[in-house]
């Protein structure tokens, strides 16, 4: 990065991923600086990641009505860019610094909005194996062994029909122990929830679908991990259907000059092979139903469950015990805070703690995951959200940690209810 990037803030913003990253970093501001913050508005690196992208240095002025509004480059020669790069930066739809009086110190929040969905791409490195044990034992429709007697043809009467089996029942002991790991690291690490239900192993055929429903209270994550041969499969349908947002608040962004069709409403996702697709189960969602094939080895074919039991997860050099009174401490003050927003909201927030070992200071607040919904009641709904990231940033940025060996991470999952 520049020089700039260097001693000031930083938002990064992952065009090509699902997961919103937004980073804090601490600041020293010169009293020449703040003097220029006060002036033009705080100076701030935005970096826009596909692949390798430079950093571009600019103003950012404070948040005016939940948006960002970027005043001028910070060089003569980017002033030329300026139309690209806005456009490209247009997802952030919020962005603010406030320099603390007397504390010099900065802090940078980003606010894309709730994502419902995450979709990540060659999440297992052995889902090919996976795949051949099922390619095995339906390789030849003659054999008889017991492996093809654990199926269990689900169906209820205008709602659910598909052909499931337990995963730990199906696969070996150590592929099924290999799969169940990869998720709880995922789910631990990513979404803060350090526990799953049972995994089940489903295929589609023609005429199993699910219609629209809602998972309460599964959990606060649903998952599909797809093993079907997507790039030559001979049916179709099959995509995981789920409702878009703003249908469950219909009138609210009504537009009586707007005709709606099915892909306005409804969000399909193709279950490419490998690919680990989570969303907020509370979210109407189903299968599109499957046309075509009866051969199991041509089915959609997927892994589904849902994560659940959040609570703080902790790697590199604290562990729970150490860590203990510093996190009581700062999630006790966080807390209160919250509870005077009680019931403005709903969904879960999940906030990665980055602490230097050299100083146990929080060196970085990072929003992995966000479901985070306004309660209708409320009619500012921006300003509520904000409130609340406001509150989680800049709380868990004053924690302070015994000085370890290396460095560590602590996830923590904030639900609303």
């Amino acid at each position: 990065m520049g020089q700039v990037a260097a001693k000031n803030a930083v938002l990064m913003v992952f065009t090509d991923s699902p997961v919103s990253l937004y980073a804090f970093r601490r600041t020293s501001v010169t009293a020449e600086r703040a003097e220029r913050r006060n002036e033009r508005g705080a100076l701030a690196d935005v970096v826009v990641v596909e692949g390798v992208r430079s950093t571009i240095p600019k103003y950012v002025n404070q948040r005016d009505q939940g948006r960002a509004a970027y005043t001028d480059f910070s060089t003569q020669g980017l002033r030329a860019k300026r139309e690209e790069l806005e456009a490209e930066i247009a997802q952030v739809k919020s962005a603010y610094q406030r320099v603390k009086a007397g504390g010099g110190q900065g802090e940078l929040l980003g606010d894309k909005g709730p994502q419902h969905v995450l979709k990540f791409a060659d999440f297992l490195d052995d889902a090919e194996d996976l795949r051949a044990v099922f390619d095995e034992r339906f390789a030849d429709p003659r054999e008889t062994h017991n492996e093809r007697f654990i199926w269990d043809y689900w169906h209820v009467p205008g709602q659910y029909t598909l052909i499931r089996s337990p995963a730990q029942l199906y696969f070996p002991e150590e592929q099924y122990q290999k799969l169940e790991d990869a998720l709880l690291t995922f789910g631990q690490e990513v979404l803060g929830c350090r526990s799953l239900t049972q995994i089940w192993l489903s295929y589609y055929v023609d005429g199993c679908k699910q219609e629209l429903h809602a998972d309460v209270p599964h959990g606060p994550w649903a998952f599909v991990l797809s093993l079907t041969n997507w790039d030559s499969r001979q049916f179709e349908g099959g995509e995981t259907m789920i409702l878009q947002s703003h249908v469950l608040d219909f009138w609210r962004t009504f537009d009586a000059e707007q005709g709606l069709e099915v892909n306005d409403l409804v969000q399909f996702i193709p279950p490419e092979f490998n690919q680990m697709v989570v969303f907020d189960p509370r979210f109407p969602h189903g299968v599109r139903r499957v046309e075509g094939t009866r051969d199991p080895l041509q089915a959609r074919l997927v892994l589904h469950g849902w994560f659940t039991e959040p609570a703080p997860f902790f790697t590199g050099g604290l562990d729970a015990e150490s860590a203990a009174a510093s996190l009581d401490d700062v999630l006790d003050r966080t807390y209160d805070e919250l509870d005077k927003k009680a019931g403005a909201a709903l969904g879960t927030l999940t906030a990665r703690m980055d602490i230097s070992g050299s100083t146990g200071e929080v060196t970085a607040v990072q929003l992995l995951t966000d479901t985070l919904l306004a309660h209708p009641s409320e009619s500012d709904a921006e300003q509520v959200r904000a409130e609340i990231l406001d509150c989680i940033f800049s709380e868990l940025s004053k924690a302070r940690f015994p000085v370890v060996e290396e460095d560590s991470y602590i996830t923590i999952p904030f639900t609303f209810q």
